[in-house]
């Protein structure tokens, strides 16, 4: 969760396997995002959107995977 943390604040982490947010892509007034917190996958129950940590960025900074994925890969090196 730490990851996404750093983009959206987390409304909601009282549950086991999920988290919930208020969805970064559209109008949201209830979390309807949420991240499953064993495979890190997020899903937006408002808007049908989802999936993994590269294509989060790819939508919150509008950038290519390329990029993405370089910004995911020196996140993980600092977190080691």
């Amino acid at each position: 969760m730490d990851f996404y943390r750093n983009f959206i604040e987390i409304v909601d982490d009282s549950h086991a396997e999920q988290v919930y947010a208020l969805c970064p892509f559209h109008a949201d007034r209830v979390p309807s995002f949420t991240i499953n917190t064993n495979t890190h996958q997020w899903y937006c129950h408002g808007c049908g959107e989802g999936g993994g940590y590269v294509s989060f960025l790819q939508k919150f900074l509008s950038i290519d995977k390329t990029t993405a994925m370089n910004i995911v890969n020196e996140w993980n090196d600092t977190q080691k």
